[in-house]
């Protein structure tokens, strides 16, 4: 008798067990069709194909034009920003980032991060050269106009839409860096930079206030290859001491254990 009731309750958890199993299969297979039905619908349905395309670029937002009309008609769930991003950035080289963003139901938003150039190169004045010494060209050469000039680096040296590998170019940009972060050195506008040899490199300074004068104010500093932080920060030292007395300088060289002050006695032109 003990062995009948035993059994009988094992029965009833099988069954009980074999009616779970079935129930959760069955709600399992009605969410899997609902998710499957949906995501049909968001995939095919109108109401998710891109029909309007925003793009920002130089700080303006305005409607994409007709290099975009690929996107139109693509659906918002499926598009795959990251690879969009990547064939956008080839497109425009002067952008250092490309982000999309996506606006539902019908919206995209194109967001060009431009790359931030800090220098030009030599007799190209539509050339520059981002801080990670990334070579692009502006769209015009009036944008260029305030940046300094890099002179020295060989045209083979200057690879369009790429990184170049120039030892000149990285050592005029690490002269660059280290000068913005002098903030005695605000008062000076950064002409240009030489490293056509980096023993003897230089760059022209120019007191900002001076520079509307008629008389030449701006004068040049060589710093040649090695210590360049222990000499910027000197220079600046010496600049602050200087005060305005600055106009008849023609020269201060920073090579040396004990610098080297040159004044004027006629007009020299800078490079």
């Amino acid at each position: 008798m003990k062995k009948d009731n035993r059994f009988q309750k094992n029965r009833k958890v099988i069954f009980r067990a074999i009616r779970l199993f079935f129930f959760w299969s069955f709600i399992s297979f009605v969410i899997i069709s609902l998710m499957v039905r949906l995501s049909f619908l968001l995939i095919h349905t109108d109401d998710f194909k891109i029909k309007e395309i925003l793009i920002r670029h130089d700080n303006i937002v305005t409607m994409a034009g007709e290099e975009f009309d690929y996107l139109r008609g693509k659906n918002l769930f499926t598009l795959n920003l990251k690879k969009e991003a990547s064939k956008i950035a080839q497109r425009y080289p002067s952008c250092q980032k490309v982000r999309l963003i996506k606006f539902y139901p019908d919206h995209l938003f194109i967001d060009l991060i431009k790359r931030k150039a800090v220098a030009s190169i030599g007799d190209y004045p539509r050339v520059c050269v981002d801080e990670n010494a990334y070579i692009f060209e502006m769209n015009q050469s009036n944008t260029c106009e305030s940046l300094p000039i890099i002179y020295g680096i060989e045209q083979w040296q200057v690879p369009l839409d790429r990184q170049s590998k120039s030892m000149q170019l990285f050592h005029a940009l690490r002269i660059i860096k280290m000068l913005s972060k002098q903030n005695k050195l605000n008062r000076f506008h950064l002409k240009s930079l030489n490293v056509t040899q980096l023993s003897s490199a230089s760059f022209i300074l120019e007191p900002i206030q001076m520079a509307s004068t008629s008389e030449q104010t701006s004068f040049e500093v060589r710093i040649g290859e090695e210590f360049l932080e222990e000499r910027i920060s000197f220079l600046a030292t010496l600049l602050a001491q200087m005060g305005d007395n600055l106009y008849n300088i023609e020269y201060i060289d920073l090579r040396f254990q004990e610098p080297v002050i040159k004044f004027r006695q006629r007009k020299n032109k800078d490079y």
